[in-house]
């Protein structure tokens, strides 16, 4: 899959529930800011290996 239109949405609740609920029991807080597509995460990525801003 490339697109994240093409998971299915309740797959995405649960991926995004799971990982909240983890930080959680370890104490730490954290905020969900949505879903991106491979190609915006792979750029974000690329930018945080090369010290950079995300945009």
């Amino acid at each position: 899959m490339k697109y994240i239109h093409e998971v299915p949405p309740h797959l995405l609740n649960g991926i995004e529930n799971f990982f909240l609920t983890y930080k959680k029991l370890e104490s730490k807080e954290v905020v969900s800011e949505g879903w991106l597509d491979a190609p915006k995460a792979k750029e974000y990525l690329v930018n945080s290996l090369m010290g950079g801003e995300s945009s």
